[in-house]
Formats: C-alpha cells, structure tokens, sequence
C-alpha cells in the first residue's frame, strides 16, 4: 500500500502541471476593443467553434482543438480600472489542459490588440513631491520648507 501511494506521489510531481486556475492579463484597451479582438482570435485565426456567447455578460465558450487535444474553452471579459484608467481583466480557461495553453491565447490576444488598435496611451506621470506642491498651491496651503528655500 505504501508503495502504491508513493508511486502516485510521484506520478503527480513529475506530470506536467494541469491547469487548475485561470490563467488572465489586464490590459488597457476599451471592453469594446477587446471583446471584438477575442472573437476575431477564437472564430477567425484559430478556427475554434464559438458554442455559446454573451457580449454583455462577457463570456465567450469555445471548443480548443488542437493536435489531437480537444476540450471546451472559455474567455472571460471583465471590466476593471488599473491606475485610475478603464482597463480589462481577460481570463481565459481551458478544461483538463496545461496552463501553457491558457497563456498562449493570452498572448496572441494581446499581439492581435496592439496590431488591431495600437500600443495604448500611458498616463503621464508628475513626479510626487511636484503634485503635491501643486496641489498645496491650489488649496492655498502653505509650501513646505524644501520649497521655500527654492
């Protein structure tokens, strides 16, 4: 019996890693941008069959075929903000398959979004110590003593 549960043990530790979890990305495109980049990913460039979708709910069930493996896919689309923008989280899951699988659609969706819409605007960012100073200044409180010295 304890050989048989060591066996196991092991037969656990050394098979590649099922994935269990989701794999997702948040990326800075509009939900509008994404969710046609997705379907366009999913029916068009991969060739998968769209069995179910809701562009309102978010969710997109497909069937991955690949070299022998088949299963039923999912892609989650979520609106979220990331630094004070609208952003996506993108979840994508595929039943009974390495997690490898899940990040390789994660990251043609994120090529076929950069190709698609281009590289989005990052926000400019003022260095801390000067917005606050500025901010200060506007609601008339007095500058700190590093700034009166300037």
């Amino acid at each position: 019996m304890r050989r048989i549960s060591i066996g196991l043990a092991l037969a656990l530790l050394v098979s590649p890693a099922i994935a269990s979890a989701r794999s997702f990305d948040v990326v800075p495109f509009h939900y509008e941008q994404v969710w046609a980049a997705a379907v366009r990913l999913i029916r068009v460039d991969q060739g998968f069959r769209i069995t179910d979708q809701d562009r309102d709910v978010g969710f997109l069930l497909f069937d991955y075929e690949r070299a022998g493996h088949r299963t039923q896919g999912s892609i989650e689309i979520i609106r979220v903000e990331q630094d004070g923008r609208p952003a996506v989280r993108v979840v994508v899951h595929l039943a009974k398959s390495p997690s490898y699988l899940e990040r390789l659609l994660l990251d043609q969706l994120g090529r076929k979004l950069k190709s698609d819409f281009g590289v989005p605007e990052t926000p400019s960012r003022r260095e801390p110590d000067r917005a606050r100073a500025d901010q200060d200044a506007e609601e008339g409180a007095p500058a700190s003593e590093g700034e009166r010295a300037n």
